[in-house]
């Protein structure tokens, strides 16, 4: 092999290297790129589902405010009244007892009547069943779609007067879930029944 030859051949040889290197670096820099972008997609990802979760609260929330006073929420493990609203007028509502009655429970209402009128009885749509799950749960609107499946529901009517001004206690017997379980409580009412005194 001539001087000429080898020289060339040293050439080429040399090129290659650096050309591989080049390679080496360039696809070194696309794996960092790559990793990069990938990371990136991560973290907007997460925001998204922070974000998603965040309106779900939220719509839920706004949800409960627009219905506000249509139906009273109690809580067996509370104290205090909620407000519930009615074609005749607002009502005050609270739990006065639970108890245990076959595989469910029977629960007794304090019905405070803020109106002028005594109520003639009327019907309940009842929805009771757990508690419901925490707003700070990570998983909160999974877990409230879940919970809302699980609630049972009722319509009750009651025959009981509903005095004016006055507490009235009205029992409720809700089956299928012991006391134990037993978390939440939903009440609206209708009736079309009242009496009025009548003028001297």
């Amino acid at each position: 092999m001539g001087r000429k030859t080898r020289d060339a051949a040293l050439s080429i040889v040399v090129l290659g290297i650096f050309g591989l290197s080049g390679c080496n670096r360039a696809n070194s820099d696309y794996a960092k790129e790559m990793k990069q972008q990938s990371e990136k997609l991560e973290l907007a990802s997460v925001r998204i589902d922070q974000l998603t979760r965040r309106l779900t609260r939220l719509e839920i929330q706004a949800g409960i405010e627009r219905g506000r006073y249509k139906s009273a929420v109690l809580d067996p493990g509370e104290r205090g009244f909620s407000r519930l609203d009615t074609s005749v007028g607002s009502f005050a509502i609270s739990l006065q007892n639970v108890t245990s009655y076959a595989d469910g429970v029977r629960v007794r209402l304090n019905v405070g009547n803020l109106t002028t009128a005594t109520v003639n009885g009327g019907t309940f749509l009842v929805k009771w069943g757990p508690r419901e799950p925490s707003t700070e749960a990570p998983d909160y609107a999974t877990k409230f779609g879940e919970w809302s499946k699980s609630l049972r529901e009722k319509t009750i009517d009651f025959q009981e007067d509903l005095r004016s001004g006055s507490w009235n206690s009205v029992t409720l017997t809700l089956s299928g879930l012991p006391p134990v379980q037993f978390g939440y409580l939903e009440l609206s009412m209708e009736t079309n029944k009242i009496s009025l005194l009548q003028p001297r």
